[in-house]
């Protein structure tokens, strides 16, 4: 038990560092915009450019899902699309400037396909969303991201920007971070000790033994499958996005390790 408070104080205390930097980040954005985004009349190739730029700084910023929370939030104030704000959350999930530095599995010279695998996958669902054109309170969760910025903000109001982001959806960390520790501290270890040593479940192992795991398909099917089981980017994802959005969401990670799945086994 002891184990388990330790972990889960360690991450929410690294989540609410991210949420600090996020804060920071998004003033920056906010000032340095000039409000120029809200109203402006934006042609469909820079509409394009938007979601490109989206997805890139998804990848970019040095922030996981919750240090994603109060940047979401200003997009949002500042009129951006849902088909702009998207791209952030879908490319951040594969690969953000943090990895390198935090996945020993990581290793530039196999990790490229994963970068390039997730601005791809962050331009698409982009595209995908203005296609549909779908609303703002279609897929998110505006009102809770906007109410971030209901008073005019400075840098010393970032104090003020970061209790509400606590406030708003500081019950999302600490529940997430928690069923997190638990999964990967106790219910992962136990399934894949029953799979190796059960008779009846010996084959899922031997099925995979005989194929190539350094497949690069393969390698990006199971970062997908381990981004459904980090439960703490999952709440943070239950925190912004509506069900019908989290649905859509985990249902288009889903196709997409469908389609990558199919010639890593074929």
């Amino acid at each position: 038990m002891f184990d388990v408070l330790l972990i889960t104080s360690t991450g929410v205390l690294n989540n609410i560092i991210q949420i600090i930097v996020g804060c920071l980040l998004s003033l920056l954005l906010y000032y340095a915009s000039g409000n120029k985004i809200k109203g402006a009349d934006i042609s469909h190739f820079q509409n394009i450019l938007i979601i490109l730029l989206a997805s890139l700084s998804g990848m970019l910023l040095p922030l996981t899902a919750y240090g994603l929370i109060p940047v979401l939030g200003v997009m949002f104030k500042l009129g951006c699309k849902p088909g702009s704000v998207i791209p952030l959350l879908v490319s951040n999930a594969l690969f953000n400037t943090q990895i390198p530095f935090t996945d020993p599995s990581f290793i530039w010279r196999t990790g490229i396909n994963r970068v390039i695998f997730a601005f791809v996958a962050g331009v698409c669902a982009g595209m995908i969303i203005n296609k549909l054109n779908l609303g703002e309170t279609t897929l998110l969760k505006s009102k809770e991201l906007t109410s971030l910025w209901e008073k005019p903000q400075n840098i010393s109001g970032m104090a003020s920007l970061f209790m509400r982001s606590i406030n708003t959806f500081g019950i999302y960390l600490v529940i997430g971070v928690t069923l997190d520790t638990i999964l990967h501290e106790y219910v992962l270890d136990t399934v894949i000790d029953f799979v190796f040593t059960n008779p009846y479940t010996m084959a899922i192992p031997t099925f995979f033994s005989t194929y190539d795991v350094v497949n690069p398909f393969f390698l990006l099917t199971m970062k997908i499958v381990y981004m459904f089981l980090n439960l703490t980017r999952m709440s943070a994802l239950l925190a912004v996005l509506k069900l019908k959005g989290f649905a859509a969401y985990t249902g288009y990670y889903s196709i997409l390790a469908i389609l990558l799945a199919i010639p890593a086994f074929v």
